[in-house]
C-alpha cells in the first residue's frame, strides 16, 4: 500500500514537472530565437543554419531551469495534496513525515543525476554543435541582406557597399577588404551578380578596378570580369570556443596536476583553444557550475518538502507557504551568486561547496529533532 501511495505521488510530481519543463522551456527557447534571428537578417547566414543553432539550444534551457521547475513541482503537488487532504493518507497508513520527506530526497537523486548529465556532457557537446554549424556555414543569404546605399560588415574584415539592386543584379558596388593592419585592397565595380554554387558564395563582378594598398605602396589594375568567393572569409559571428561549449575532460586537463588519478586519462584531451594558465579561475568556475549545482537539487527538494509541516487549517497557512517558496527562490538566487565567486579565493570557494550541504544538514535535522527525537 506505502508503495502504490508513493508512486501516485511520483507519478503526479513528473507530471507537474514535465508540463512547466516543456512549458518554460518553449517559451524561453521562442524568445531566444527570436534574437537569434541576427544570425540570418545581420551575419547572412542561411535558416537551416538558424533552425539547427536555435534547437541545438533547447538541452542549455533545460538545464538552466530544471533546478526551479522540480522544487516548483514538488511545492505545487504538495499544496495540491493538502487541498484535497490527500496528504493524510499518508499518516494514517503509518508513514511518518520524516520518512515521507527521506522517500522524496531519493526520488530527487534522479533528477541529480539527469542534471549533471546534461551540465557535464550533453550542453557542452550540443553548444559546440550549435558553433561548428556557424563556424562551417557559408553566407547564404547574402542576397537578401544587402540593401541598396547600405554598408553590409557581416563578413569578418570585409564591408560591401551596392548602391543599386534590382532583382539579383547589383550595381556600383564598393568593397573593402582588411587583409590586416596596414594591408588593404579596395574593389569597384559597375554591377554584378551574386552566384551560390556547390554551398558557397560568389560575388561575380564586371566592368571595375582593383586598388591594393600595401603599407603605403598604391598599385591598382582594372577588369571586365572577375569573381570573388566569400568562403575564404570568417563570419562576424563569434566562432571561437567558449568555456561553456567545452568539453568537460578539456577543462579539467588544466589541473590534471591536481587530479594524479586522472592525470594519464586527461592528457589525451589537452585542447588547443584553451590557456589554462591564463583563465584558469574562470575554467575553475565553469568546471563547478557543471559538477556542483547539481547538488542543490536535493536540498530545494528538502525545502518544498516542508510544506508537509504546515496545515491549511492554519491562521498562517498562506504566509508560511510564502514564506518556503521565498526560501527557495534564495537559495537558487544563491547558489547562481556564489558560483560566479566560487574560484576567487579559499573561503569563497569554501562558502560555494559547503552552503548546500550545511543548509540541507540544518534544516534536516531541525525537521528530525522536531518531528522524530521528541517521540
Amino acid at each position: 500500500m506505502k508503495k502504490l501511495i508513493f508512486e501516485k505521488f511520483f507519478e503526479e510530481v513528473l507530471l507537474y514537472f514535465l508540463f512547466i519543463l516543456g512549458t518554460l522551456s518553449i517559451i524561453v527557447w521562442i524568445i531566444q530565437s527570436v534574437n537569434y534571428l541576427d544570425l540570418v537578417t545581420e551575419d547572412g547566414h542561411s535558416l537551416q543554419v538558424y533552425a539547427y543553432y536555435s534547437l541545438l539550444n533547447l538541452p542549455k534551457i533545460i538545464s538552466r531551469i530544471l533546478l526551479f521547475v522540480l522544487f516548483l513541482s514538488v511545492c505545487l503537488v504538495i499544496i495540491n495534496y493538502e487541498r484535497r487532504n490527500e496528504i493524510i493518507i499518508f499518516w494514517i497508513n503509518g508513514i511518518s513525515k520524516i520518512q515521507f520527506i527521506n522517500k522524496i530526497i531519493k526520488f530527487s537523486i534522479l533528477f541529480l543525476a539527469i542534471q549533471m548529465f546534461f551540465a557535464l556532457f550533453l550542453v557542452p557537446f550540443t553548444q559546440d554543435k550549435a558553433k561548428s554549424f556557424v563556424r562551417s556555414s557559408d553566407i547564404g543569404y547574402l542576397k537578401n541582406i544587402i540593401k541598396e546605399k547600405s554598408f553590409f560588415d557581416g563578413v569578418k574584415n570585409l564591408t560591401i557597399f551596392v548602391n543599386k539592386k534590382k532583382d539579383n543584379k547589383i550595381y556600383d558596388v564598393f568593397i573593402k577588404d582588411n587583409k590586416s593592419g596596414d594591408i588593404t585592397q579596395t574593389i569597384y565595380a559597375a554591377e554584378g551578380n551574386i552566384e551560390y554554387k556547390n554551398g558557397s558564395t560568389f560575388l561575380l563582378l564586371e566592368d571595375g578596378k582593383f586598388i591594393n594598398n600595401d603599407k603605403g605602396y598604391i598599385s591598382s589594375f582594372s577588369f571586365d570580369k572577375t569573381k570573388i568567393s566569400l568562403s575564404i572569409y570568417e563570419t562576424k559571428t563569434t566562432v571561437y570556443r567558449k568555456f561553456q561549449e567545452t568539453n568537460t575532460f578539456e577543462l579539467l586537463h588544466c589541473f590534471k596536476e591536481s587530479l594524479p588519478i586522472l592525470s594519464e586519462f586527461l592528457k589525451k584531451y589537452k585542447s588547443q583553444f584553451l590557456r589554462c594558465d591564463e583563465r584558469k579561475e574562470d575554467i575553475l568556475i565553469e568546471i563547478f557550475k557543471r559538477s556542483y549545482l547539481p547538488i542543490y537539487i536535493p536540498l530545494l527538494v528538502l525545502i518544498g518538502c516542508c510544506l508537509v509541516l504546515i496545515s491549511k487549517d492554519e491562521f498562517s497557512y498562506k504566509f508560511k507557504r510564502l514564506l518556503v517558496f521565498l526560501y527557495g527562490f534564495i537559495i537558487i538566487s544563491l547558489s547562481e551568486v556564489l558560483v560566479r565567486y566560487s574560484a576567487k579565493d579559499l573561503i569563497h570557494t569554501l562558502a560555494f561547496l559547503s552552503l548546500p550541504v550545511a543548509v540541507f544538514l540544518i534544516n534536516y535535522f531541525f525537521i528530525y529533532y522536531k518531528f522524530e527525537f521528541k517521540k
